[in-house]
C-alpha cells in the first residue's frame, strides 16, 4: 500500500517542482527594451506653384496643291489662229486674259445672218401690227359687233411675234458662239500643260490645256485623334474658327515659313491610318501681289 502511494507522489512532486521552477524563471525574465523608431527625413525642394499657358505643338506634313485646277476645253469648232505668249507650261496669267483664239470668220457670218433674220422678223411683225389696225378699222366701219380674232389678224400677229423671238434666240446663240472663239482665263493662275498649238484644228469638247489657280493653295494635314484634342478644328457652322498654322519647307537650302489657316476638315476618320485630315489654306502662294519677300510655294 505504501509503495503505491510513493509511486503516485513522486510524479506529482516532480510536476510541482517543475511548476515552481518555471514560475521562478518567468519572474526573473526582464521585459524587452523599448526604443523609439526614427525615420530618416526625405529631402525635397519646394517652390511656389504658378499657373501659366503652355503651347502644345502639333506637327504634321502634306503636299501643296492648288485649290482650283481646270481642264480647258473648246466650245466651238475651228482652226487656232492665235495662242498667247504666256499660254505655255509654267506661264502666269490673270483672270480674263486671252489664251487661245479660234478663227472667227464663220461665226461672224453667222451673227450677220442672224441679225438679218431678226430684222426681217421685226419688219414682218410691224407689218402685221399695221394690218391688224387696218382690219379693226374696217370692221368697225361696217358693224358694231365684236370682231373675230381671225378678222383682226390676231393669229398672224402672234406668229410674227414668235418669229421675232426665234430670230432673237438665233442671234444670241450666234453671238455666244462668236464669243466662245476666244478662250479666256476663268481665274488668275498658271499653266500646267498645253495640248494645242497655232494652226491646229480643234472640235467642240477638245481639251486645250490644264491650268492652276494661284490665288489660294491648300495642304492636307493628317492629325491624330490624340493631337486633335489640343487644337480647335474648324467647323462649317462657325466661320470664326480658323486656327493659324505655320508651314515650313526647305527651299534652296534655306528654311522658309509661310503663314496659313486651317479652314476645314474632311470630317471622316481614315480607316487605315486612324487620322483625320485638316485642310490649310495659303493666300497668294506665288507671291504675285508682291506683298512678301519670301520664296513662292511650288505645287
Amino acid at each position: 500500500m505504501a509503495a503505491k502511494i510513493i509511486k503516485v507522489l513522486i510524479p506529482v512532486g516532480v510536476i510541482a517542482v517543475a511548476v515552481v521552477l518555471a514560475g521562478g524563471l518567468m519572474s526573473m525574465r526582464k521585459p524587452p527594451e523599448k526604443k523609439d523608431e526614427q525615420r530618416p527625413a526625405v529631402l525635397i525642394t519646394a517652390q511656389p506653384v504658378q499657373a501659366e499657358d503652355l503651347v502644345y505643338r502639333i506637327r504634321s506634313q502634306g503636299t501643296v496643291k492648288p485649290k482650283l485646277e481646270t481642264n480647258l476645253s473648246s466650245e466651238v469648232n475651228g482652226r487656232i489662229v492665235e495662242v498667247a505668249d504666256n499660254f505655255i507650261e509654267g506661264g502666269f496669267f490673270n483672270k480674263g486674259d486671252l489664251l487661245v483664239r479660234v478663227e472667227q470668220a464663220d461665226y461672224q457670218t453667222n451673227v450677220k445672218a442672224a441679225e438679218a433674220s431678226l430684222a426681217n422678223a421685226q419688219s414682218a411683225l410691224e407689218e402685221e401690227k399695221a394690218r391688224g389696225r387696218v382690219a379693226e378699222e374696217e370692221w368697225r366701219s361696217f358693224t358694231d359687233g365684236k370682231a373675230p380674232e381671225l378678222g383682226l389678224r390676231r393669229p398672224q400677229l402672234a406668229g410674227a411675234l414668235a418669229n421675232v423671238r426665234s430670230a432673237e434666240a438665233e442671234l444670241e446663240r450666234a453671238q455666244r458662239d462668236l464669243k466662245r472663239t476666244e478662250i479666256r482665263a476663268p481665274f488668275a493662275g498658271m499653266v500646267k500643260s498645253r495640248s494645242v498649238n497655232l494652226g491646229q484644228f480643234i472640235s467642240r469638247g477638245n481639251q486645250i490645256g490644264t491650268i492652276y489657280g494661284t490665288d489660294i493653295a491648300e495642304v492636307r494635314l493628317p492629325i491624330t485623334d490624340n493631337d486633335s484634342a489640343f487644337v480647335q478644328l474648324p467647323d462649317f457652322t462657325d466661320d470664326d474658327i480658323k486656327p493659324e498654322v505655320v508651314l515650313t519647307a526647305v527651299v534652296g537650302g534655306e528654311v522658309i515659313q509661310w503663314p496659313a489657316k486651317l479652314v476645314r476638315t474632311e470630317g471622316v476618320l481614315d480607316e487605315r491610318s486612324r487620322v483625320i485630315y485638316a485642310v490649310a489654306q495659303i493666300v497668294d502662294p506665288y507671291q504675285r501681289d508682291g506683298n512678301s519677300d519670301k520664296a513662292p510655294l511650288r505645287f
